[in-house]
């Protein structure tokens, strides 16, 4: 297909009905940007319905205001009846899948069916049921349900999912993606700014589940019964995402990931070397804001080497390698989620976890692990040093009120060429320090902030700066509240 845009009725609403195998493809001269394919917010694009295998392929392209028809299901495409289409360097976005029913795929619809694919983009795709009647919205770019034992799985390796929402008058569940009794692996994968948002204009109090992911109960049927079955994520960074409701009352979870276990299939869900942080719940009293795994005593969790920001809710269930280190992004406001030099996830992931290795290349299709025969790191990026040449961030940093006052203290750095602490300090929760921030140094492993507002909350970080002036990553939050601590006067009256 050469480069431009194509519109019109020939160009949507294709159903290949697997009379030959087929290859769609864009011009290989141009980024995929170049050649799109606009539905028009009048069809989807294609389905695969008929058994298509991977010899039907989609290449170097965008699809382009997809929107789900009566029946059709999936915003850009549909795939059913053990179809399992391949998808390399597509960008799927705003797709829509407004349809009155549960079954959701703002870009993708995959019902008994399967599909891969490689380097692509999913940015901006809706799952709208807002105008439904009470149905739940699930997958804002993928909905993926049911699979027959011994068919290839769904497999989502190196793509970007951006900017896709989830929403409904009732429950929500995976701003991005939702799978539902079906295997599933994401490899190598970027989750950012993707929203499950339930209860939207309703007084429902419904769930809202998995900002950017959600996984229901891997299983695959053998024809008679159900038989449990796996799913992994593994070296993604799943960052910002957000699990909202419009009524405060409702359960709001994860959100970044949620995987439930049902009933005693013991399912097996694989999850290392991943990055959660910075997901949000719209209710500060509802569960976990990075992830939650439910039903852990009904399946076979494989989990370690991740980082979990604030990982202490999660206790030994975090895993004995995982941990709560800055991941010290490239640029994070500019949605460069690769690791500074800086970052302390730099060689800190695992090269295999239950007989299962890691990704080859990441994200970037750089090698992993970089550079050969060191550990790969942790997260979608590879960076190209082998452990990072920054102090570690700082340990076991706590705080205690004062007068006036707050007392720091924290666990020395090991490094042999350390030079000094620096403190911040900030009334905001989980704030980024400044420079401004900035409220001493100390070659101390202690320190006393003074001049402060007694009964007003202040919030403490802490890094080390070794000989050379390389600043670590900094601590977590420390929350203080100065308390007056004179005497006790009393007046006859």
């Amino acid at each position: 297909v050469l480069k431009g845009t194509y519109r019109g009725s020939r160009n949507r609403g294709i159903d290949f009905n697997a009379s030959k195998p087929v290859v769609i493809m864009g011009d290989p001269s141009y980024v995929a940007d170049s050649t799109i394919i606009d539905a028009g917010d009048t069809d989807n694009h294609f389905t695969f319905d008929s058994g298509e295998d991977t010899t039907f392929q989609i290449i170097g392209l965008t699809l382009y205001n997809g929107e789900s028809s009566s029946g059709a299901h999936g915003g850009s495409i549909k795939i059913s009846n053990n179809s399992r289409p391949m998808f390399k360097k597509v960008i799927f976005r705003s797709n829509t899948s407004n349809e009155d029913n549960w079954e959701g795929g703002g870009a993708v619809h995959i019902d008994w069916a399967s599909a891969v694919f490689y380097d692509c983009r999913f940015e901006s795709n809706v799952v709208d049921r807002t105008e439904s009647n009470n149905q739940t919205a699930g997958g804002g770019a993928i909905w993926v349900r049911g699979h027959y034992k011994g068919y290839p799985i769904t497999r989502i390796v190196r793509c970007v999912f951006n900017g896709n929402i989830a929403k409904g008058n009732s429950g929500a569940r995976g701003g991005a993606l939702y799978s539902y009794e079906a295997p599933i692996h994401v490899i190598n994968s970027l989750f950012y700014d993707n929203i499950s948002q339930a209860n939207v204009g309703s007084s429902n109090s419904n769930p809202s589940f998995g900002g950017a992911i959600q996984i229901e109960g891997p299983a695959s049927h053998n024809g008679s019964d159900w038989e449990a079955s796996e799913a992994r994520v593994i070296n993604c960074t799943i960052v910002n995402n957000s699990a909202l409701s419009d009524n405060s009352n409702s359960h709001i979870s994860s959100g970044g990931l949620h995987f439930s276990s049902w009933g005693n299939r013991k399912e097996t869900f694989y999850m290392f070397n991943n990055i959660f942080w910075g997901n949000v719940v719209g209710n500060s009293g509802s569960g976990q804001n990075q992830l939650e795994i439910g039903g852990q005593n009904n399946m076979t969790w494989n989990n370690d080497y991740n980082t979990i920001q604030d990982i202490s809710t999660f206790g030994s269930n975090a895993g004995d390698h995982s941990n709560d280190y800055d991941p010290q992004f490239t640029n994070a406001s500019g949605n460069d989620f690769s690791l500074l030099d800086a970052s302390h996830l730099i060689g800190a992931g695992t090269a295999s976890y239950e007989e299962i290795s890691v990704p080859s290349t990441d994200l970037a299709g750089n090698s992993r692990p970089n550079p050969s025969g060191s550990s790969p790191d942790i997260g979608a990026y590879e960076n190209a040093l082998s452990a990072s040449p920054y102090p570690a961030p700082v340990k076991n940093f706590a705080g205690s009120p004062g007068g006036s006052s707050a007392n720091l203290s924290w666990d020395a750095n090991t490094e042999s060429d350390m030079a000094y602490y620096m403190v911040a300090k900030s009334t905001t929760d989980n704030f980024t320090p400044s420079d401004a921030d900035t409220v001493g140094r100390t070659t101390a492993t202690s320190y006393t902030v003074s001049g402060l507002e007694n009964g007003t909350t202040y919030y403490f970080r802490v890094r080390a700066v070794n000989s050379a002036g390389q600043q670590g990553g900094y601590s977590s939050n420390v929350e203080v509240v100065p308390l007056f601590s004179g005497p006790v006067w009393y007046v006859s009256v």
